[in-house]
């Protein structure tokens, strides 16, 4: 939940909550701004840690970027596993019975 709705929500004017988690309310109008409007500041993370404190949790630090939505994102690393693997779910790992065989043959050769 970006911190601007939060504030909505809450029926909080900015300059209390500036006060609140103490910083002046020029920093806080820049915290509130769209990611990418030129004057958008990210907050350090004290601050953001004392905006979460002060909303419960409601306004996490993630918030403050412009991240694809979770099924995008998703998709996404889908796509990324399957570039690295060289095909379609391609799994590099071995199998439980493949590495009991390997480990019976080291045992074997020592």
């Amino acid at each position: 939940m970006r911190f601007s709705e939060w504030l909505k929500q809450a029926e909080m004017k900015p300059k209390e909550a500036a006060a609140r988690i103490g910083v002046l309310p020029t920093s806080l109008s820049r915290y509130l701004l769209a990611p990418d409007h030129p004057n958008f500041r990210r907050p350090t993370n004290d601050v953001m840690a004392a905006i979460y404190e002060l909303t419960g949790g409601a306004v996490q630090p993630n918030d403050f970027y412009e991240l694809p939505e979770p099924d995008a994102a998703d998709q996404l690393s889908q796509r990324g596993s399957r570039e690295r693997d060289g095909g379609e779910g391609v799994s590099t790992s071995a199998s439980p019975a493949a590495t009991s065989q390997a480990a019976a043959s080291t045992e074997e050769a020592a």
